[in-house]
């Protein structure tokens, strides 16, 4: 048994110290996974399923088997498996096996089981933000295997790290999509910025569109130009508080004033070519929002010195609460694997 855990234990460190599985895509991540688990648990199939949007099936995103094998596509309605959907939809872990199993799960084992000559399952739901979006399958075809506690904690483990991973998965495309948006809206705002008096209206008119805090700091006067989605994020009337840098200290995280000016400062005196920076923002309901900033000189004077800088920022609360989840179950894998 002692040495049955240390090899689960040992398996589990590894996934989380293999840099191929986190450089990899999902398809091959999983082939990566399913591998190990297959030789460690000694099983012939290993298989992730997922859930359907309307959760009314799952369906097979791949299935390893111990010969290379790679299966996909199956269906699984729970329409037709009532039973075994009840207990993925309730418990941490199920463990079937042709000779073992309660007599509601009789019409699985007959109808799923035995035509895929497959004399024990091991499954465990996968997890992603405290929702359960598929499950794993650890599958014999040889002698009925019984499982044992050691089997359905390294199971549930292995369901656990999938769920992670997937979401590491979001975070990634989260951050893609945001530096994609940010990406667009800087070139759309340079070009409406060339031709300013022709198209200030389309310029907030698309600002506005995509929800983004556009502002231009006068720096030779002090005068601060914000938009009207700016004051409407944070629940403010349009020009509720005055446009002025004041202002905007005011609604700042007292915490993030000091690192916000810093990074402005650092591209005031050129030192980076733009100014970026995470901050958090006091709305009037007293809420915080996590906005990322980015912006740049617009104007100069004739020998260089910065008279206009204009920037946008966007709320990105939703990307930073995923990001302190996925922070939040890593800590979680690597107590467990300790």
């Amino acid at each position: 048994m002692a040495e049955k855990s240390e090899k689960y234990q040992a398996a589990l460190s590894w996934f989380a110290n293999n840099a191929e599985i986190y450089s990899s895509s999902r398809q091959r991540a999983l082939e990566i996974i399913s591998h190990k688990i297959s030789e460690v648990m000694q099983i012939q199939r290993f298989g992730v399923w997922m859930f359907t949007v309307t959760r009314d099936a799952i369906y097979e995103e791949m299935t390893y088997a111990s010969d290379g094998c790679i299966n996909q596509g199956k269906v699984l309605a729970r329409a037709d498996q009532p039973a075994y959907f009840e207990k993925v939809d309730k418990e941490r872990i199920i463990a079937i096996s042709e000779t073992k199993f309660s007599p509601d799960l009789k019409n699985f084992v007959e109808s799923f089981m035995k035509p895929m000559s497959i004399t024990g399952i091991l499954d465990a739901p996968i997890f992603s933000d405290g929702e359960r979006i598929g499950v794993i399958c650890c599958e014999t075809t040889g002698s009925p295997r019984v499982w044992d506690r050691q089997d359905e904690i390294f199971g549930t483990a292995c369901a656990d790290f999938i769920g992670r991973m997937i979401e590491s998965e979001k975070r990634h495309s989260y951050e893609n999509e945001l530096k994609h948006r940010i990406d667009y809206l800087e070139k759309d705002l340079r070009k409406k910025l060339d031709d300013l008096k022709e198209a200030k209206f389309s310029l907030d008119l698309a600002l506005e569109s995509a929800q983004a805090g556009k502002w231009d700091w006068d720096i030779t006067t002090g005068k601060l130009n914000l938009n009207k989605t700016w004051y409407s994020r944070l629940g403010y009337a349009y020009n509720e508080i005055p446009q002025t840098l004041d202002s905007f200290k005011f609604v700042l995280h007292p915490d993030d004033v000091e690192n916000t000016f810093a990074a402005l400062d650092l591209h005031l005196k050129g030192k980076v070519a733009f100014y970026e920076c995470r901050y958090r923002m006091i709305t009037k309901a007293g809420d915080i929002q996590w906005c990322f900033d980015r912006g740049c000189v617009t104007k100069r004077t004739p020998e260089g010195e910065p008279l206009l800088v204009t920037g946008v920022n966007i709320n990105i609360t939703a990307l930073v609460q995923l990001e302190q989840s996925l922070m939040s179950s890593e800590q979680q894998l690597k107590s467990m694997i300790r």
